[in-house]
């Protein structure tokens, strides 16, 4: 993966097989896909979905390709989204208040992500509430 351009892009590799106007076509082949990432504030997950592309098939004949790539496509978000890419419940928070005898507790309210060059940053902003024991 790389973090460029504002954008997460990772390569694809894949390998398959299709049934085409009656017939089997192998496909294998290359790509590039982009991923978005979104937060689950139920799932208190941070998911990508891959966003294909640039798909270049081996082997294929010309009067299917484009009717494989649209296949790839949609196999491949069918298939991979939405994935997992941080359960971010590791990242609550529950800290012990001494004088009231309680706790106060920080659980992520919402994850935003910048993609800067080399880097991705995540900002969390976390919901505080106070448990008494």
């Amino acid at each position: 993966m790389r973090f460029t351009g504002g954008k997460i892009v990772a390569p694809l590799a894949f390998s398959g097989s299709y049934s085409i106007l009656a017939q089997c076509v192998q496909i294998k082949g290359t790509g590039r896909a982009t991923v978005d990432l979104s937060f689950d504030a139920s799932k208190q997950t941070v998911f990508g979905a891959l966003n294909v592309e640039d798909v270049e098939l081996e082997g294929v004949p010309p009067i299917v390709t484009a009717l494989a790539v649209a296949f790839v496509r949609r196999a491949i978000a069918e298939r991979l989204n939405p994935f997992p890419v941080l359960p971010v419940s590791q990242l609550a928070i529950s800290l012990p208040v001494q004088q009231s005898g309680g706790n106060v507790k920080a659980t992520v309210k919402d994850v935003r992500s910048e993609v800067q060059e080399g880097a991705v940053k995540l900002y969390l902003v976390y919901d505080f509430s106070a448990e008494k024991k």
